[in-house]
């Protein structure tokens, strides 16, 4: 399984986090071939103990995650 995970800070305020997933390599035998890539990206904005995000997440492929 393969995971990647990038979080960029700026100034305290603004949050970016990436995200990559790929499940292609491991699996239960019982169920075929599991082949799924889950790809998801949020950007927040923080500001006096609130936060503002917005996020985007596409997952792809054989079994698709929920």
């Amino acid at each position: 399984m393969l995971s990647q995970f990038f979080t960029i800070i700026i100034r305290r305020a603004v949050i970016s986090d990436v995200r990559y997933f790929s499940a292609s390599e491991t699996g239960d035998e019982g169920i075929g071939d599991v082949n799924n890539r889950t790809f998801s990206t949020m950007l927040s904005y923080r500001q006096s103990g609130h936060t503002f995000g917005a996020g985007f997440q596409k997952a792809w492929g054989i079994h698709r995650s929920p």
